[in-house]
Order: C-alpha cells, then sequence, then structure tokens
C-alpha cells in the first residue's frame, strides 16, 4: 500500500522509488504502487486528499492508470498461455471392400434415423417431456420429427440407390449376383430408390409393355427378364416367369437372366425392361431367344441416353436372329424396340459390338 509520510515529505512504496516533494505540497508529484487487494483502500485515500486540498481527483486518475499497467505487467505472456487446441471433427471411417462400406453406410444412416425417435415418457435432465410439454406440443414436435425422418430416409435411398445403379451398370452378371447374395437387403434399398424414381416419372414403359399383351389375348406366355417387384406378372392374367436375383414377392423366380430355367422355344413374349445392365448385357438378349418361339415377340424398352447410336443396336440385334418390328420414343427418357424372332443374319460382329453406355452419377 502507499503511506504518506507527512514528517518526511515521501511517499514510500514497496520497493518502489521514493519521490520528494516542496515543503507544503500535499500534491503526489509521481509515484508507482502495487495493486490494492480492495478498494476500500483507495477510496479512504481519495477522500483524504479531497478533504485536505482538493486532489484526490488527480490521484483517483493516477490510481486508475497505475493499477491498469500493473495488470499488464502481471499478465501471462503469450508463450506462456496454453492454447487450446481446436477440436477436429471426427469423420467416419469406413474399411473393407465397397460391399462392407455400403453396408456400413446403412448402419450409420440407421442409427441417425433413429436418433430422432421422440417417445412420450422420454426424459431429459431428468425432467419427462409429458410432464413439461402439452399433448399438442408433443404431436406437433412427434410431426416434426417425423417429417424430417421421411427427408433423411430419402436422402439416404437416394444416395445407396446411385451407387448400387451404377455398380450394377459396371459389373458383370456374376458380380451382380454376389453382390446381391452376400448383401441381399441392398436388393431393397436398390428397388425401394427405383420406384421412387418410377413415381417421377410421366411414362412408364413397363406399363406400356403390359398394354401389348393384353392386346396379345391370355394365351400367350410371358419371360420377364430383370422384373423387379414383376409388375407385368400382377397386371395380366398370362402365364408370366418373372426373374430376377432376389425374391421380392411370391411372382419372382430367383434366376440368373444370362441362364433361365425355361426350356427352348417355349415362350411367346419375352420382355427385356430397363434390364440390360451389366457389361455383359449381351447374353441376356441371347437367353431371351433361346427360349423364344419361332416368330416369338422380343420386347426391349431402354433409357434412351444410353444407346449411343438406335440404328447400330437395332442392326446388331437383328444379326443375332430377330427382324425390327417397330421402334417408339414416347417421350426423350425412353426407347422401345419390338423385334420378331427369325432365322440369323449372315455374323459381321454387328451384335457382338453391341453398346450401351452404364447409367453413372457425379460425385457429390
Amino acid at each position: 500500500a502507499v503511506v504518506s509520510t507527512q514528517s518526511t515529505g515521501e511517499v514510500k512504496g514497496s520497493k518502489r522509488k521514493r519521490v520528494k516533494r516542496e515543503p507544503g505540497d500535499k500534491r503526489v508529484k509521481h509515484a508507482k504502487c502495487s495493486v490494492f487487494d480492495d478498494m476500500e483502500g483507495w477510496e479512504d485515500i481519495i477522500s483524504r486528499h479531497e478533504a485536505e486540498d482538493g486532489t484526490g481527483e488527480n490521484l483517483a486518475e493516477y490510481f486508475k492508470s497505475a493499477a491498469e499497467e500493473i495488470s499488464k505487467e502481471n499478465a501471462p505472456s503469450e508463450e506462456n498461455v496454453p492454447r487450446k487446441k481446436k477440436g477436429k471433427k471426427k469423420k467416419v471411417k469406413f474399411e473393407g471392400d465397397e460391399q462392407n462400406l455400403l453396408s456400413q453406410s446403412m448402419t450409420a444412416g440407421s442409427k441417425a434415423l433413429s436418433a430422432l425417435s421422440l417417445e412420450e415418457g422420454d426424459e431429459e435432465d431428468g425432467t419427462s417431456v409429458t410432464e413439461s410439454t402439452t399433448s399438442s406440443t408433443m404431436q406437433t414436435a412427434k410431426d416434426k420429427i417425423s417429417k424430417l425422418k421421411g427427408k433423411f430416409q430419402a436422402k439416404m435411398d437416394a444416395s445407396q440407390f446411385r451407387y448400387i445403379n451404377e455398380k450394377l451398370y459396371t459389373s458383370s452378371a456374376e458380380d451382380a449376383q454376389q453382390l446381391f447374395e452376400k448383401k441381399p437387403e441392398l436388393f431393397d434399398v436398390y428397388h425401394r430408390g427405383f420406384t421412387n424414381q418410377v413415381e417421377k416419372w410421366e411414362i412408364n414403359p413397363v406399363d406400356r409393355i403390359i398394354e401389348l399383351i393384353k392386346s396379345k389375348g391370355d394365351a400367350v406366355s410371358i419371360a420377364d427378364f430383370g422384373c423387379g417387384d414383376a409388375k407385368i406378372a400382377q397386371s395380366v392374367t398370362n402365364p408370366v416367369y418373372s426373374f430376377d436375383l432376389v425374391k421380392t414377392n411370391e411372382h419372382v423366380i430367383v434366376a440368373n437372366s444370362k441362364k433361365v430355367p425355361l426350356g427352348n422355344k417355349s415362350i411367346d413374349i419375352a420382355v427385356i425392361c430397363l434390364s440390360l445392365m451389366g457389361t455383359d448385357f449381351r447374353v441376356f438378349i441371347r437367353e431371351a431367344r433361346r427360349v423364344l418361339k419361332s416368330k416369338g415377340t422380343l420386347v426391349i424398352a431402354e433409357v434412351s441416353s444410353r444407346i449411343p447410336n438406335v440404328n447400330s443396336f437395332t442392326a446388331g440385334v437383328e444379326e443375332l436372329g430377330f427382324k425390327l418390328l417397330s421402334k417408339e420414343e414416347p417421350n426423350t427418357f425412353f426407347t422401345e424396340m419390338v423385334f420378331k424372332k427369325v432365322k440369323p443374319k449372315e455374323n459381321k460382329g454387328l451384335f457382338e459390338t453391341l453398346e450401351l453406355k452404364p447409367c453413372t452419377y457425379k460425385k457429390r
């Protein structure tokens, strides 16, 4: 503390420079003081000097500036201040092959959806939700969470559908079969995503094929290659053999489209609707010809953007032993081709060089 000593005419501080003053001059000319423990000491000295000669105001300013200076001196340097480590966002790491990666992403997504649940009686900070929330507010919260879960599920399905769809277009029939044998749940994800896509289409090619089948009568037999949910079998009374890699309902026969359990020349109409997938898609057309009766009908519907040259494509199919009956583009998205089975033409390599572009997606 600073001590004023009238007898010596000095202001003493703890290990501080003594400042002399003229006799009779009670004002403090210069001093450095240590930090006061409390303001009461300041107020006493200031009030005493104000009473004596009105120097309290100057002294108060001095104390304020001295305290600020001392605070800076005592403040820890930047070198000694422990810096708070910036936390890095933890990234979900996926390990294993691509099949396991997708499976892990599905699991992570499912956990996120589960976390978005709100049930009556759930407690937060020891307080029951039902105790702090009215029934109407609770229902509103549930509705919002349900809507949020729906949006999250839709985005997750769309992302996984794109991955599986691109995988099917860029792998062989055997690889696709192994994919779904190891992870059958991926097939559900794929067809759920496919169904969401179909709902946005103005025209669904399978509906037009169903109308074509109905025009042929109930007696004709149908082989549906890559049937999905077997919509054709569920829409007509004809005998329909629906083939796909996973059994989604009682109408589906599990089989790879490159080799189906049907005899030679046993079917009237073979349908390949949006299922010429894989790097070896030509084997599906060859298998369809095998099971078709003489003069049987082959119906192919495909995404227009996949076909680099429609004329070259139809010429290649004709070389295998078909005759093009009709070619239609009901909209800018799809191309429908109807062929009749005939004798094979001279092999010029047109069929073996058939091209279809895979459906790929931009990385997101």
